[in-house]
């Protein structure tokens, strides 16, 4: 648990650590730096409070035995790649606490190298697309030998089910959640 002195976590706070099995972030933390999760293997679930209003690129970004995520009810936005894991694995329980479905990273196109710290330009040029927070990522090469990440319904985090609060169903059926679960439900 993250008491709720905790203001801020910085970026990649808790990055690579394998010791971490469950997460907590207290209702006074009120902001959460880029991949601040990044790669914890042992993490299965997390709980982010009702300070935050947005979830940073890459928070829990492979991470890929997470299968319980809760998110507060004041989140406005989830950024891309925050709950990307590897294919095989899978989220079973997603909370989501907020009235109003949460906004989604617009899709956006880089070149560069995309690691925990950010995107880089460098001597391998790689072009990413519709990049998500649950999408899994196949690696493509196209015509011109650039590997492009190639991200479609067919290759999305297997998340069956999210439960939202009573009489919010209709909002997250008609946004843009519907395309990444199969059943919403109302809690």
């Amino acid at each position: 648990m993250i008491p709720d002195n905790v203001i801020s976590l910085g970026r990649e706070v808790f990055y690579d650590c394998d010791g971490l099995s469950s997460a907590t972030i207290g209702n006074g933390t009120t902001s959460i730096g880029n991949a601040a999760f990044y790669d914890c293997d042992a993490l299965t679930s997390i709980t982010i409070g009702n300070a935050i209003s947005d979830i940073p690129d890459s928070l829990c970004c492979s991470c890929n035995k997470l299968n319980e995520v809760r998110i507060g009810e004041n989140i406005q936005s989830i950024g891309i790649a925050a709950f990307y894991i590897k294919d095989g694995y899978s989220i079973d329980k997603f909370y989501c606490h907020t009235v109003l479905p949460p906004k989604f990273s617009q899709r956006k196109k880089y070149m560069g190298k995309f690691t925990p710290s950010g995107w880089h330009a460098g001597k391998y040029q790689r072009r990413y697309d519709y990049y998500f927070p649950f999408y899994y990522c196949v690696t493509h090469v196209d015509d011109d030998s650039t590997e492009t990440l190639r991200y479609s319904k067919d290759y999305k985090t297997m998340i069956q089910t999210i439960y939202v609060p009573i009489r919010c169903g209709t909002e997250y059926k008609e946004s843009d959640w519907k395309d990444f679960f199969t059943d919403i439900a109302e809690i």
